[in-house]
């Protein structure tokens, strides 16, 4: 019962940062937002029994992306001038469009027979690393050069120009 109230109250506030990173005036706030929205989410692998998925979900998304984010906005200069950074435009027909993906999934959620899994079986640390070393190297190699690169960029563009 205990873990069901802590999955809800993590639940609603990873909804509350996630729109308060959508609709916030202030860029540096949504980043900030967003990273709650990420610790968050590792929060609930952590309370479903994924602490795998968890520890991924901080070294990967808060460690590393949110990072890359917080740099790009250090390094834009004069971020503080702009009086708006983020319009919420359309926010009427995504609102009507988030309520249809959100009864989409209850719907999916309260009617379709889900079936039980052995935790064991999927949640190997041991198998995980030879999938992952094994079928998705390259890929992994891949998506760390283009974060290099998209970080390097990111330091070139905002670096001051020499006159």
């Amino acid at each position: 019962m205990l873990v069901k109230i802590l999955f809800y109250i993590i639940s609603l506030g990873i909804a509350g940062l996630a729109l308060f990173t959508a609709m916030s005036k202030n860029i540096v706030r949504s980043v900030f937002a967003l990273l709650g929205v990420m610790i968050g989410v590792a929060c609930i692998y952590g309370i479903l029994g994924s602490a795998y998925l968890a520890v991924i979900q901080i070294m990967i998304y808060v460690g590393g992306i949110m990072v890359l984010f917080i740099f790009a906005v250090m390094f834009t200069s004069k971020i503080e001038d702009i009086n708006i950074t983020n319009r919420s435009y359309g926010w009427i027909q995504a609102l009507i469009i988030s309520l249809a993906i959100f009864v989409m999934f209850a719907f999916i959620i309260l009617y379709y027979p889900f079936e039980k899994a052995s935790m064991l079986e999927h949640q190997s640390v041991e198998r995980i690393g030879k999938v992952i070393s094994a079928e998705y190297l390259p890929f992994l190699i891949a998506i760390a050069v283009i974060l290099l690169v998209s970080l390097v960029g990111a330091i070139t563009i905002a670096r001051p120009k020499k006159e």
